[in-house]
């Protein structure tokens, strides 16, 4: 299963510090100067109309401000705040996010939904839930299947792991789901690529998932869980 560190696996260098509040949580959210070697945007911070992510009839689209985006997945009560980007994203670049820990009967679940915005605009954002029954990631799934109109949409399974994803331009949405025994993980990605892969959320390039180095173990792929090639 896909663990929260302290976010969440999938992007582990989103929010590596930052639970606070005042003061020291606002200088946080900035990153240090921009260098040579910063992450920089592929495309410009505009909207994809088929690149958004989805809930509930609500989205968020690169380009969004950030005010805008946080109503998709409203802070928990009882959440803390994530602030924090590594190094290598500039200036430009803020993060904002929550995660939370809550009981549902004998089970404890975990949710965290984050931001990162360029130069005010979003420019990636990420939801993630654990443990949950197969019902939440499927209406995950769906939302974000309807809201990407006729775009293609890639799936990749191996195991318990499943990709879903869809590409427009500089743009992507991803849905991974990952199904263990208490319950399962789902993660929804959108943004611009460069920046989801600076975050190592990287698409599984063919039927190897090896290749997304967002796991932390991911199982070996199976002849029996390959394609059948047409």
């Amino acid at each position: 299963m896909i663990r929260l560190s302290p976010l969440l696996l999938v992007i582990p260098a989103l929010f590596l510090a930052g639970c606070g509040s005042g003061e020291e949580n606002k200088e946080s959210a900035k990153a240090t100067p921009q260098s040579e070697d910063s992450v920089q945007p592929a495309g410009k911070a505009v909207r994809a109309e088929g690149i958004a992510m989805s809930f509930e009839g609500n989205t968020v689209h690169v380009g969004d401000a950030w005010e805008s985006a946080e109503k998709l997945f409203p802070e928990h009560r009882g959440s803390y705040r994530l602030r924090s980007l590594p190094a290598r994203f500039g200036s430009s670049f803020e993060a904002h996010g929550w995660e939370s820990t809550d009981r549902q009967g004998d089970r404890v679940v975990s949710y965290g939904y984050g931001v990162v915005t360029y130069k005010d605009m979003v420019i990636a954002a990420v939801y993630h839930a654990e443990d949950q029954e197969p019902a939440h990631a499927q209406e995950l799934l769906d939302a974000q299947r309807n809201g990407t109109g006729t775009l293609k949409m890639t799936e990749v399974k191996t195991g318990d792991l499943q990709w879903n994803y869809w590409e427009d331009g500089t743009q992507r949405l991803m849905v991974l789901q990952d199904k263990g025994k208490k319950g399962t993980d789902v993660t929804v990605l959108m943004g611009d690529a460069k920046v989801l892969d600076a975050l190592g959320a990287t698409k599984p390039v063919g039927p190897d998932p090896s290749t997304a180095p967002f796991l932390s173990s991911p199982p070996p792929a199976s002849s029996a869980d390959l394609p059948v090639k047409s």
